[in-house]
């Protein structure tokens, strides 16, 4: 899966020292009744807060969209790799 989301703007300042930004998040999908509700934490930071809650948004719009594909009461992982778009593509 691919996801092309808008990066902060401050991104770059966070991340002049390298081409791109790692990562990991872990989610359970948990069931109660009829409720099913999507649980995410980070497992390893991008160092940059804003980048890393903008990460986890994402993931949980589309887990929320998609949590039926996934087992439910098992935490997974999720590895992210940010980067500067590149236009010859």
């Amino acid at each position: 899966m691919m996801l092309y989301p808008r990066l902060p703007y401050d991104f770059s300042l966070y991340f002049r020292d390298r081409q791109a930004a790692h990562i990991e998040l872990a989610f359970n999908i948990k069931t109660a009744g009829n409720r099913e509700e999507v649980a995410i934490k980070r497992k390893i930071s991008s160092g940059n807060l804003e980048a890393d809650l903008l990460s986890m948004r994402y993931i949980s719009h589309y887990l929320f969209i998609q949590k039926t594909r996934f087992a439910p009461g098992v935490w997974q992982s999720v590895k992210i790799d940010l980067a500067a778009r590149d236009d010859n593509y």
